[in-house]
C-alpha cells in the first residue's frame, strides 16, 4: 500500500480541487441571483399592474352604471311630467337618488381602495 506520506499530497490535491468546483458554485449561484431577484420584481409588478387593472375596470364600471341611472332619472323625470301623478313620480326621484347615492358611495370607495391602499 500507500504510506501517509505519499498520500497527503494526494489528498491535498483533491481537496484543492473540490474547493475549486466548490467556488466556482458559489459564484455561478451567485450571478443567478441578481437574475432571481429581478425576476422577483418583474412578477411583483405584474401582480400589481393586474391589480389596478380590475380597480380601474370596477370604476369604469361605477360610472357606466351612474351614467345609466342618470339617463333613467332623466327620462323618468321626462315620463312622469306627462303620465305620473306628483305622488309618483316623487317616489321614483327617491328610488333614483337612494341608488345615485349608492352608486356614488361605490365608486367613492373604489376610488379610496385604488389610492390610499
Amino acid at each position: 500500500g500507500f504510506e501517509p506520506s505519499q498520500l497527503t499530497p494526494l489528498i491535498n490535491d483533491r481537496c484543492e480541487s473540490l474547493k475549486l468546483v466548490f467556488r466556482e458554485m458559489r459564484d455561478t449561484l451567485n450571478s443567478l441571483r441578481a437574475q432571481q431577484a429581478k425576476q422577483t420584481v418583474i412578477n411583483t409588478l405584474q401582480k400589481q399592474l393586474e391589480y389596478k387593472r380590475k380597480k380601474l375596470q370596477s370604476i369604469h364600471d361605477n360610472i357606466d352604471a351612474a351614467q345609466t341611472l342618470l339617463q333613467q332619472s332623466l327620462n323618468a323625470e321626462s315620463i312622469g311630467k306627462n303620465a305620473y301623478s306628483e305622488h309618483d313620480s316623487e317616489l321614483n326621484l327617491l328610488s333614483d337618488n337612494k341608488h345615485t347615492q349608492r352608486s356614488i358611495q361605490r365608486l367613492k370607495q373604489t376610488l379610496d381602495d385604488v389610492f390610499f391602499e
